[in-house]
């Protein structure tokens, strides 16, 4: 009799009482996206005024990809998505951020067009939430493949600000993202990728996709 009690509160209330985490099946199902969807719009129009307030060595936070990338990151790991949803909230994320920056802008009577970057944010977002997903993934080739990504993009950038804008931008946030790229290759590297091919093969990884990005950078700075 308690089991059919139990199911009955299941089936009309939406919550099994026993079950981790219990409660209504929408919020178990839409809060986390919901979550990334509204935290991924507020922070992209803090982006644009963080310009105007943080130091002058800081201010290209918000004026970098890997400033975006960071912070789609951190949300995911927050939310703690698999890889199939996480791809999906990362493309949804990047494009929230272009977007909340653009409304940001237009309130200040300012116009910014998110076209090109929110097109970017479809490509290379569902990358960046596969790869935030795969950190804590138990097979090491997914750990080295999401710490390559991550880890590249944020050296690329630091490698492109300490050259091609070197002359326009403080070198303390490009060392500051370079220097946090580093600790997480060897974070990885100490505590998930532990095998000597697995370790290799991320290094290696790391390279390739920080030149990869700078190329990537240039060009699309020319479109």
């Amino acid at each position: 009799m308690p089991n059919a009690l139990r199911l009955l509160s299941t089936s009309t209330s939406g919550v099994d009482p026993s079950a981790p985490g219990g409660g209504p099946t929408w919020r178990r199902t839409w809060a986390r996206p919901a979550v990334v969807a509204v935290a991924s719009f507020l922070l992209g129009a803090a982006t644009f005024f963080l310009q105007g307030l943080l130091p002058d060595s800081l201010t290209s936070f918000a004026n970098s990809a890997s400033g975006w990338t960071l912070v789609t990151a951190l949300l995911l790991i927050v939310v703690q998505a698999r890889a199939a949803v996480a791809a999906l909230l990362g493309a949804t994320s990047f494009v929230l951020l272009t977007i909340g920056y653009s409304v940001a802008a237009q309130l200040q009577g300012l116009f910014y067009d998110p076209t090109k970057f929110a097109l970017v944010g479809v490509v290379v977002g569902p990358f960046v939430g596969i790869a935030t997903s795969w950190l804590r993934a138990a097979h090491p080739w997914q750990a080295a493949m999401g710490t390559s990504l991550l880890a590249g993009i944020g050296l690329g950038e630091a490698a492109f600000g300490l050259t091609t804008v070197a002359d326009t931008t403080s070198p303390v946030y490009w060392a500051l993202i370079g220097a946090a790229s580093l600790a997480l290759v060897v974070a990885m590297l100490v505590r998930r990728i532990r095998e000597a091919l697995w370790a290799t093969l991320t290094v290696i990884g790391t390279c390739v996709l920080a030149g990869a990005f700078v190329m990537a950078y240039e060009s699309l700075g020319r479109v």
